[in-house]
């Protein structure tokens, strides 16, 4: 039986802590850890807070945990055994504005914990900080503003949960690490920015002060919001120097160089030379064409190729039979859902480029419309010839923890109810894929044509009527040879260059194309950030797509995948995007992060004149 003892303190009272410290100790003879966890929030301006609420939010957030640590200290000397943890937060390596006090606190435990780590550590005590983002608890709720009021509202309801959070927390606090960092990806860049580049960071801070001083309540803006994206396009539209005519390339961090000497294990392990088949022939570039994707039995183990670290696309044949066992072709989908609206991709011309209506962009008008018809229509107009349609309809979403049923999928409740979460649960598991995010329909005709693209999800596409072609590259491959559109424009995450011709860097490309041929019942797995070309090749396709998230790490897997690289540069691009906004000055800087030292005036072929921004690339310059 597990003994414990609950002790009250009140960490703002410094001088009760010392005995407290005691009376900890009498209970057991002894304390092995000291987890200081307590803390307070603080927002508002450093010129509105009084003193005495500097003092307060110190004392709990910094002195209370010296204090004890200090209480215990010479007894773990003694014995040349002991260990603190201190959670302290992301703001101990950068300030945010409205956070003074909070900032200094845990700019102060960081410090004090790096000294006194580097003097006990070879006397046997151990000491960890736990630097967390955002967490979904009461924190922000509770945290006091500058004149000693509580702070009505706050961000970290949208935080980590702490039940994902306390595992990962636990490891590092049994493997005795230094520190633990688990912040989102925007956090963690700044964190290298302030060493790296801290003129860059001071700046984006400025800005998120200004944007602080015209919101009614103090609070900082999350980058995912989809108003971030409009704030980007408006002050990208406001300058006419950038431009995304079709000879241009603006600059992007996602452009990325092909390494030269790769890690094997990143890479596609040699495959078969490509299979002549009885479909027709591909509507991309020949010299694109390289090999046929690998194919599994259903029955065969697919681990190898689910690993985190060494992702890479598979087929699986048979699968989608045991996942959805299901006979889902137009009649049979027009009998259950023929009087209900679905969305409708209409194709202008050519292929089809997943645009992003909500980012209203002024940069290209889009290539299809999305309409609203029956199912019934649809079907009447594919069958009518009209190949330029696309249905894609989202069948069940996750919301609150749980999927929920959309419109459509109430129609087809019963034939749902067949899917096989089991098996489902066994694939995620294999290789680590994060939960279900979206359960996808699309139905289309012969000859529609999806435009190279890649996905922020895993994809575990099932092909249930009819047959599709894919033409798959490696997230860096791509990024390289394909040209991608920067975050912010309407076809973010689609390719600039047509597969059905030839381009500036297309060569890159050449003979590494992977064909991927589904059939019905086959089931294909494709990694997170891998390109994707698309082709329908029979009268009628139905298809369903499982879209898995990624889970957040706090450590970058080793050897470092492509997606990870890929997923990096493009957080990084919409970070400083949605920090610095857009313009001439950051499309110089991205272009100059994104080329050789030596090369990045000439890509850049801008001549802005003399500002604080232009002024920062050329120390930058120097300085690397």
């Amino acid at each position: 039986m597990i003994r414990v003892e609950v002790l009250p303190l009140d960490l703002s009272d410094l001088g009760s802590l010392p005995e407290a410290a005691k009376a900890a100790k009498a209970f057991f003879g002894k304390i092995d850890i000291l987890v200081n966890n307590g803390g307070v929030g603080f927002r508002g301006l450093g010129e509105e807070t009084s003193i005495e609420i500097d003092q307060q939010v110190m004392n709990v957030d910094y002195f209370s945990g010296v204090v004890l640590t200090k209480a215990l200290l010479p007894d773990w000397l003694q014995q040349q055994r002991g260990h603190v943890v201190q959670v302290s937060s992301v703001q101990g390596f950068f300030g945010l504005p409205g956070r003074t006090a909070y900032a200094a606190a845990k700019h102060a435990a960081v410090g004090f914990y790096d000294s006194l780590r580097a003097e006990v550590g070879d006397r046997g005590v151990s000491v960890t900080t736990i630097c967390p983002g955002y967490i979904a608890t009461g924190h922000s709720q509770n945290a006091v503003k500058g004149e000693g009021v509580k702070y009505p509202e706050g961000h970290t309801s949208k935080g980590v949960a702490p039940e994902v959070l306390a595992p990962q927390v636990l490891r590092t606090i049994a493997r005795r690490l230094p520190e633990m960092v688990p912040a989102a990806l925007d956090a963690r860049l700044a964190r290298l920015l302030r060493s790296l580049c801290p003129t860059l960071l001071f700046r984006i801070m400025r800005r998120r002060a200004r944007k602080e001083a015209k919101r009614s309540a103090p609070d900082i803006a999350k980058l995912a919001f989809p108003q971030a994206w409009h704030a980007v396009d408006a002050e990208w539209r406001q300058d006419p120097v950038v431009s995304l005519a079709e000879d241009q390339f603006p600059g992007s961090l996602l452009h990325l160089p092909v390494p030269q000497c790769p890690p094997s294990a990143v890479h596609c392990p040699p495959l078969p030379k490509r299979k002549k088949d009885h479909w027709p022939a591909p509507k991309v570039a020949e010299p694109y064409l390289g090999r046929s994707c690998e194919e599994l039995d259903a029955a065969l183990d697919a681990r190898d190729f689910l690993e985190p670290s060494r992702q890479r696309p598979v087929i699986l044949r048979g699968l989608a039979r045991r996942l959805l066992p299901v006979d889902w072709d137009f009649a049979a989908l027009e009998a259950a859902c023929g009087d209900a609206k679905v969305p409708v991709r209409v194709a202008r011309a050519g292929s089809f480029h997943y645009t992003d209506e909500s980012k209203d962009s002024c940069f290209l008008e889009a290539p299809e419309e999305l309409q609203e018809m029956s199912f019934s229509d649809f079907v009447r107009r594919a069958r009518a010839g009209e190949h330029g349609l696309y249905l894609w309809s989202v069948l069940m979403a996750a919301a609150d923890g749980q999927l929920q049923m959309g419109a459509l999928a109430e129609r087809l409740q019963e034939d749902l109810g067949k899917m096989n979460w089991d098996l489902v649960e066994e694939l995620r598991t294999a290789g680590d894929l994060g939960t279900v995010k979206k359960l996808q329909l699309f139905c289309s005709a012969q000859g529609a044509t999806t435009a190279c693209h890649y996905d922020m999800n895993q994809n575990i596409f099932l092909q249930l009527h009819g047959a599709k072609r894919f033409i798959l590259f490696p997230p860096l491959l791509g990024m390289a040879a394909l040209l991608p559109y920067p975050v912010a424009n309407q076809r973010d995450r689609c390719a600039r260059q047509d597969l059905l011709q030839e381009g500036p860097c297309s060569h890159l490309a050449h003979g590494r194309g992977v064909e991927a041929v589904l059939g019905p019942g086959d089931v294909l797995f494709l990694p997170q950030m891998w390109w994707h070309h698309v082709e329908s090749l029979s009268a009628e396709t139905v298809s369903v797509s499982l879209w898995l998230t990624t889970p957040r790490r706090t450590r970058w897997l080793s050897p470092f995948p492509q997606q990870q690289a890929a997923e990096l540069a493009r957080e990084w691009e919409f970070f400083l995007a949605s920090e610095i906004g857009g313009g001439l000055e950051l499309e110089q800087f991205l272009l100059w992060l994104s080329c050789p030292s030596c090369q990045w005036e000439a890509a850049s072929s801008l001549e802005p004149e003399a500002s604080e921004g232009q002024r920062t690339l050329a120390i930058l310059h120097m300085d690397g």
